[in-house]
C-alpha cells in the first residue's frame, strides 16, 4: 500500500491510519491481548505459588483472606532465607524477559503486517507463527534494558558517593539527591525513546540482529525525540483509563503498537526492505533512503562505552582503510 505522509511528523495521521488499518482485525487483536493477559497472570501466579505453596488459583484471583494469611505466616521464613529469595527473583526475571521479549516481538511483527496491509500475515494464526522469532525478541529485550541499566550507573554511583560522604540528611544532600534523580529520569526517558524503535526495526527484518536494530533506532530517532515524546503523551489519557479499567488495554495496546509502526515507517522511509513496506519514497530520499551516513557509535557520558556499532559498519570501515 502506498502511504504518503502529509506533515514533518504527522502524529494524527499515523494514529488515524492505525485505527483504519485495524478495522476488520479487532477480533484477532483482542484475542492476542487476552492471550498475553492470561499468560502474564499465570506467570505471576506461578511465582506466587513457588513462594506460597498453599495458595490456590482462586485465592490468587479473588484475593481471599487465605492469601494474606499465607503471606503473613511464610513471609518471615522467606525473609530469613536470602538464597531462596535470590533464586525466586532470578526465575521471575528470566520468565519476565522471555514473556516480554517473545510477545513484544510477535505483537510488533503482527502490527507491522496490519499497518502495511499484508492480509496474509494479519490472522491470529500468523501471530502464533511470529513466535518463531521469540528468541530474537528476548535478546532484543535484554540488549535494550542492559543499555538502559548502563546509563543509570553513573547516577546510582553519584548518589551512593554523596550519601557516603554526607553521612547525614542535611538539606544540601537532599537537594543533590533530588537533582541527580531528576537528571537520571530525564536521561532514561531520552534513551528509552531512542531505543523505542528497535523492535520495529527488527520486525522489518529479523536477520539484521539486535545490535544493528538498536543502532538503527538511535540513528532514526535523532531529531525526533520530542515528536515521539509528544506522541507517547498523546496516549496518556488512554493509559490512565487502562489503569482504572484494565479491559481497555484490549483496545489501547494494538492501537498504540500499530500507530508506532507508522512512526517507524516515517522515520525509516522505504523501510529496511522497501518491497515489503510498500511506502512511497520521495524523490529526494530515493537516492540514499536516509542511510547515506554510516552508523557511528554514540558518544557516552562520563567515560561510559558507547553502544556497539554493527558488524557490517566495522567491516566497511576496514575496507575503506585498505
Amino acid at each position: 500500500m502506498s502511504f504518503q505522509f502529509s506533515e514533518p511528523f504527522p502524529r494524527a495521521q499515523m494514529k488515524s491510519d492505525a485505527r483504519e488499518a485495524l478495522r476488520g482485525h479487532w477480533l484477532a487483536a483482542i484475542c492476542i491481548m487476552l492471550l498475553y493477559s492470561v499468560f502474564s497472570y499465570l506467570g505471576t501466579y506461578a511465582m506466587m505459588k513457588m513462594m506460597l505453596p498453599g495458595v490456590s488459583l482462586t485465592d490468587f484471583m479473588f484475593g481471599s483472606g487465605k492469601l494474606m494469611q499465607q503471606a503473613m505466616e511464610q513471609g518471615p521464613a522467606l525473609a530469613s532465607n536470602p538464597q531462596t529469595l535470590a533464586f525466586l527473583g532470578l526465575v521471575g526475571l528470566i520468565v519476565g524477559i522471555l514473556l516480554s521479549g517473545i510477545f513484544q516481538m510477535a505483537l510488533v511483527m503482527w502490527a507491522s503486517a496490519i499497518a502495511e496491509r499484508r492480509s496474509d500475515e494479519t490472522t491470529l494464526g500468523a501471530f502464533f507463527g511470529f513466535f518463531s522469532y521469540g528468541l530474537t525478541g528476548a535478546l532484543m529485550f535484554i540488549w535494550m534494558n542492559l543499555w538502559l541499566l548502563v546509563w543509570t550507573l553513573p547516577f546510582t554511583l553519584a548518589m551512593g558517593v554523596i550519601g557516603f560522604l554526607a553521612g547525614g540528611n542535611d538539606t544540601i544532600t537532599t537537594v543533590a539527591m533530588v537533582v541527580i534523580m531528576v537528571a537520571m529520569m530525564v536521561v532514561i526517558i531520552w534513551k528509552s525513546i531512542q531505543y523505542s524503535m528497535a523492535f520495529y526495526a527488527l520486525a522489518q527484518d529479523p536477520d539484521i540482529g539486535v545490535r544493528r536494530a538498536l543502532r538503527l533506532s538511535i540513528e532514526r530517532t535523532t531529531g525526533h525525540i520530542r515528536d515521539l515524546f509528544v506522541m507517547y503523551l498523546s496516549f496518556i489519557g488512554w493509559l490512565i483509563l487502562t489503569s482504572l479499567l484494565p479491559p481497555v488495554q484490549l483496545y489501547v495496546m494494538p492501537y498504540m503498537t500499530v500507530s508506532f509502526v507508522n512512526a517507524w515507517r516515517f522515520l525509516r522511509p522505504g523501510g529496511i526492505d522497501a518491497g515489503r513496506t510498500g511506502l512511497s519514497v520521495a524523490p529526494e530520499d530515493a537516492s540514499d533512503q536516509r542511510a547515506s551516513a554510516p552508523d557511528m557509535p554514540e558518544a557516552a557520558p562520563l567515560g561510559l562505552p558507547s553502544e556497539p556499532a554493527p558488524q557490517d559498519t566495522q567491516e566497511d570501515t576496514q575496507e575503506e582503510n585498505k
